[in-house]
């Protein structure tokens, strides 16, 4: 009798690992090639530490979004842009900056290594630089927010990309 309870409790635990397994399976990991295929910027963490992703140590890809999204901003044009970043596990975060008018921009975070609160931020302005897009102005208890960081050379070379395209 023993011998029995014991083969059915082996058979019910290879049956709950064999369904663990399966819903892992069911929700596949969202990879940079989604996210550039959702036409999201995409920043890839290559550390763990804040003082190094602040000073350098990211990746980015996909930066046309950003500067389509900084030419309607220049325009005084409504537009969205959604930024993905990578941990250095794989694991993604997205965030959404929203553009409404003159004064009015709202930024969704969801990503944490920064420093930055999580939350809906409504901010009154944004300053682009070579490394950064950082909002200023902003309600709680933050008035500065970065919001997309990235590097001096990723910065550049997306730019030139992005302008010869912007000739064809």
């Amino acid at each position: 009798m023993r011998k029995l309870w014991g083969l059915w409790i082996v058979i019910l635990l290879f049956a709950i690992a064999a369904c663990s397994d399966h819903e892992s399976e069911k929700k596949p990991k969202f990879t940079v090639k989604d996210a550039i295929s959702k036409n999201h910027v995409v920043i890839q963490n290559q550390s763990d530490n804040r003082n190094e992703l602040l000073t350098g140590a990211v990746k980015a890809k996909n930066l046309q979004p950003m500067f389509a999204f900084l030419d309607d901003v220049n325009e005084g044009k409504e537009s969205k842009v959604k930024i993905t970043v990578f941990n250095k596990k794989g694991n993604s975060t997205t965030s959404e900056l929203h553009y409404i008018s003159k004064g009015k921009i709202e930024f969704l975070n969801n990503e944490k290594s920064y420093g930055m609160p999580t939350g809906k931020f409504e901010c009154s302005d944004m300053r682009e630089s070579n490394e950064s897009v950082q909002l200023g102005g902003c309600k709680g208890d933050l008035a500065n927010i970065l919001a997309i960081k990235y590097t001096i050379r990723d910065h550049l070379l997306a730019s030139i990309e992005y302008k010869k395209r912007n000739k064809q």
